[in-house]
């Protein structure tokens, strides 16, 4: 096993804990609010679209040359790393609370109920495949929300993220079709319990984890997209220091608070956020990468395929990304 197919496994790993963790808590709230038939019928289609889509990862892999594979991987598994790079930089500077499973279920089953509820904290962040919007779990949806949109919200937001990075950590370096089903179905092993026990699941402690995520998957991107210019040390140690120095300078008193995530938004802006995420210096940054390392026509192309100077620009792009994030979240958030 390769240094990247590694640490791409590992990350797939945890995601897959985190993100159906996540799911699980929203569907238990749905089945203590309306039981778990209503759950079950609400699940048929966003299940039946998952399936869909994990047999279309699968054939992406078969059709796709290798050499083109393992380059789209690379660069998905890259800023998909640095996407939720940034909201775990916003989480350890302090700018953004961490999420409580607590307040969230409880959120869910309010809006789950008649009365829709009017008053309750704010859940923490809850980062998207890509695009890592924040979550607000407001209590004042006024009528009472449908279970169907709250339960196919759920298993889609976790299905395709682990979908989506789990077909890249196949594409860049382990080649196996059947990879982003078997994500799929240790997802819904980890979602189906909550249909029964009706609370969420504990243990996980949020920002270690998410954190760890952040760094695998940006560590196994760089890797990747570099050729093994960068290795995997160095690219986990660099993002590994961003985030400690970042703790260290902790912002004081409560988190700002956040935009309010249960704001209608049109399916082409829920697609484009999912896709492009929500900081556009992420893009960037994996262009020029990708551009210094891999493209001919780049100045010092050749300088780039040795390690300091990859390193180098690597550690210039991340310190670009992290400080620019905290910096623009501080400066939107102060009242």
């Amino acid at each position: 096993m390769t240094p990247v197919a590694g640490v791409g496994l590992a990350a797939v790993g945890m995601l897959v804990a985190v993100e159906g963790r996540e799911a699980r808590t929203r569907v238990a709230a749905v089945a203590a609010s309306r039981g778990r038939g209503a759950v079950l019928r609400a699940a048929v289609l966003p299940g039946l679209g998952l399936v869909a889509l994990a047999g279309a990862a699968a054939g992406v892999l078969v059709v796709l040359p290798r050499g083109w594979a393992q380059l789209v991987g690379a660069v998905v598994l890259l800023a998909a790393g640095l996407q939720w790079l940034v909201w775990a930089a916003r989480r350890e500077s302090g700018v953004v609370a961490g999420r409580d499973e607590g307040v969230v279920f409880e959120g869910v089953r309010l809006r789950m109920g008649a009365g829709g509820g009017g008053v309750g904290p704010t859940s923490s962040t809850h980062p998207t495949s890509l695009a890592h919007t924040p979550v607000r779990t407001s209590l004042r949806t006024p009528a009472r929300a449908p279970a169907r949109t709250e339960t196919a919200g759920a298993l889609l937001r976790a299905g395709a993220e682990v979908l989506v990075v789990t077909t890249a950590v196949a594409a860049a370096a382990v080649p196996r079709a059947w990879l982003p089903a078997s994500a799929l179905l240790f997802v819904v092993a980890v979602i189906a319990p909550g249909m029964i026990r009706h609370r969420p699941a504990g243990g996980l402690p949020e920002r270690p984890v998410k954190a760890a995520v952040a760094v695998l998957l940006t560590a196994a991107g760089v890797t990747a997209v570099t050729a093994g210019a960068v290795g995997v040390l160095p690219a986990l140690l660099l993002p590994m220091a961003g985030l400690f120095v970042l703790a260290l300078a902790r912002r004081k008193g409560p988190p700002a608070p956040v935009p309010d995530g249960d704001a209608p938004a049109t399916r082409l802006r829920a697609l484009r956020e999912f896709v492009l995420g929500d900081d556009l210096a992420v893009w960037c940054a994996v262009a020029v990468l990708v551009v210094a390392v891999r493209l001919p026509i780049a100045a010092f192309h050749r300088a780039f395929h040795r390690g300091p100077a990859a390193e180098l620009l690597l550690t210039v792009l991340l310190l670009a990304v992290l400080s620019g994030t905290a910096r623009r979240a501080r400066t939107s958030t102060t009242p």
